[in-house]
């Protein structure tokens, strides 16, 4: 593109053109050898927004363009005036094709990200689906067993384990089910209890390997050992409650710190009100009294990770 001619805001006669993926501003110098030389150079991808307007100070007679752009840390604004219209505006229809260009991509790039928050996020919430399962299978055994409610359990289960495998995660949680569903159809309490503690302890295994996984840039793994010991910690303490177990004040506290990690990766309001509630937690009340509450605002803040 032939360089514009027009004037520099110091009142320089000078050229705007674009060259090698560049703005270039050049003032003419010297009396008698008259020269072009360089005096703002603009890389494309820096450029943020461009606007013409008429009649601005300090040219009224001339037309201004206006290209806004990053410079660092700072937004910097280049002008230029001319009275060559046609050349200034196939100059902002170039940098503006360039601008959306680099929107486009942006965007396709957050889709992406968000896309891969979202699997991990369905990732953990699917092997605390898991771990409310088992549990609550854990819960019908005492008293009179709940064979029934077992059984929906293990429905669940099943189901629970056919998401995993279809959601394709990187690095994902295995978990099989099949011995605790023999062990419930056949009805066989310690053989249950057995299978039900082999697939807690998978989850709290890959919760671990998962937190020191690299290579993901859109959502950091150590959040999958977050969630899954908090809610771990949560249920089993619930659980030795509701049989009438003595809470235990340090696994008490141990569920706080777990989860108070938690403030190290997001402040999302959802998040927020969780850690708040978790800090309420206290012995001498028991955790039965928050437990539900509990457990489901720690699920909306999982929810809040996606954005």
């Amino acid at each position: 593109m032939p360089g514009i001619r027009g004037k520099l805001v110091r009142g320089k006669t000078g050229t705007l053109e674009i060259e090698e993926n560049r703005v270039v501003i050049k003032e003419e110098k010297g009396f008698f050898s008259k020269r072009l030389e360089e005096v703002k150079g603009i890389p494309l991808s820096e450029a943020v927004s461009t606007s013409i307007e008429e009649k601005q100070p300090p040219f009224r007679s001339l037309i201004r363009i206006k290209i806004e752009h990053q410079e660092s840390e700072e937004r910097l604004e280049s002008l230029f005036f001319s009275e060559d219209r046609e050349g200034l505006e196939a100059v902002k229809a170039e940098i503006d094709a360039d601008i959306e260009k680099r929107r486009e991509a942006a965007e396709r790039e957050e889709a992406a990200r968000r896309r891969e928050r979202e699997s991990h996020v369905h990732h953990i919430s699917l092997v605390l689906e898991m771990v409310d399962q088992v549990f609550q299978i854990l819960v019908e055994l005492h008293g009179e067993p709940g064979w029934e409610l077992m059984s929906s359990s293990i429905a669940e289960a099943d189901r629970i384990v056919l998401d995993m495998e279809s959601l394709g995660v990187v690095a994902p949680v295995a978990m099989d089910v099949r011995g605790l569903t023999s062990a419930v159809t056949e009805r066989k309490a310690d053989e249950i209890k057995a299978e039900a503690y082999a697939i807690l302890s998978v989850a709290h295994r890959d919760a671990e390997r998962l937190a020191n996984y690299e290579g993901i840039e859109s959502f950091d793994l150590e959040l999958h050992e977050v969630f899954v010991k908090s809610y771990l910690l949560l249920w089993d303490i619930y659980l030795a409650e509701s049989i009438g177990d003595q809470v235990d004040e340090e696994e008490v506290t141990a569920l706080k710190e777990a989860f108070q990690r938690l403030g190290r990766f997001t402040d999302s309001n959802a998040c927020q009100v969780a850690l708040q509630e978790m800090d309420r937690l206290d012995v001498l009340e028991g955790v039965a009294p928050r437990f539900e509450g509990l457990r489901l605002l720690m699920l909306q803040c999982l929810e809040s990770l996606i954005e």
